[in-house]
């Protein structure tokens, strides 16, 4: 699996994408955002899916089913590499994002692995909005970006 790859996106940009943000719902806004501006992560880059459901372990409940999910916000595809984004409101969550974006990347990687697959490489992403003085809540409540 490769380094964690971090995607800091602007909050004008994002903002100004859908003319407000209330900055509530920036998760739903920074998933949104990449799927139309997948060049923020890499170029080139094809969406495989939105919340991509990925088996954990091998361990299966009686019908065959995995018995844990995990959910990757959205998984893109270069080439012979995925990558596996989570994606969060605000930078503030980058410890826990980057953690969850390797846990989902390393259950794809043994899903691919259990495959055959093994000459696609993972690459994990952590994408967050980045707000100016880390002032998440409240700040820019129901902003509005003109023009």
């Amino acid at each position: 699996m490769n380094p964690v790859k971090i995607v800091s996106l602007d909050w004008r940009r994002v903002a100004k994408e859908f003319s407000w943000m209330p900055v509530t719902q920036g998760e739903g806004y920074a998933v949104t955002y990449l799927v139309k501006h997948p060049d923020e992560i890499d170029t080139d880059l094809q969406l495989m899916g939105v919340e991509v459901r990925i088996p954990d372990g091998e361990e299966l409940l009686p019908n065959n089913t995995p018995k844990r999910l995990l959910l990757a916000d959205l998984v893109f595809a270069k080439g012979n590499q995925f990558f596996v984004v989570e994606a969060e409101e605000s930078m503030k969550k980058k410890i826990i994002g980057v953690r969850e974006a390797e846990q989902r990347a390393a259950a794809l990687e043994t899903l691919l692995m259990r495959y055959g697959r093994t000459d696609i490489e993972v690459t994990p992403v952590f994408a967050g909005i980045q707000f100016p003085r880390g002032d998440d809540y409240g700040y820019l409540s129901g902003v509005t970006v003109s023009s």
